[in-house]
């Protein structure tokens, strides 16, 4: 909890403290997930960062991200990571960081955070495959015409 940050510059900071968690785990591909549309755009290079505040931020997690050269930013909307938004609204409650001690507390945020549910591709068996028939309110010789859509 830092209570002279704005928004974003804790959004930043945030994702710095995620790369220095992560610094002693393997070169592997990593995914980046966060709800602040505006660092994930930022950080991907589709939209200028022109905010003093968080330029040098911004340049210091581009230099961290150099270690890591495969890497994607994904955009989620918070109802799919409500896990953070708990821990969040808990530091910001209590002007403090927030530590997690309870088994019980531990496995509520596991069941909340919904992230796997977008990481992970679906096996085959659960795609959908749909098909319609479309004909004209006069039947004509020809069968219908049957379109075939993959969902």
């Amino acid at each position: 909890y830092l209570p002279d940050l704005t928004v974003n510059e804790a959004e930043y900071q945030g994702l710095l403290l995620g790369f220095g968690l992560l610094s002693t785990l393997d070169r592997g591909r990593r995914i980046i997930c966060g709800d602040s549309n505006l660092v994930i755009r930022q950080m991907r290079g589709e939209i200028e960062c022109k905010a003093p505040g968080l330029t040098p931020l911004r340049r210091r997690a581009l230099d961290r991200l150099k270690t890591w050269p495969a890497h994607e930013f994904l955009h989620v909307k918070r109802d799919w990571d409500q896990s953070t938004d708990r821990l969040a609204n808990a530091a910001l409650h209590q002007q403090e960081g927030t530590t997690v001690t309870s088994e019980a507390d531990h496995d509520d945020l596991v069941v909340l955070n919904r992230l796997q549910e977008l990481l992970f591709q679906k096996d085959e068996g659960s795609v959908a495959r749909m098909a319609a028939a479309a004909r004209s309110r006069t039947r004509s010789k020809n069968s219908a015409e049957v379109l075939q859509l993959d969902v």
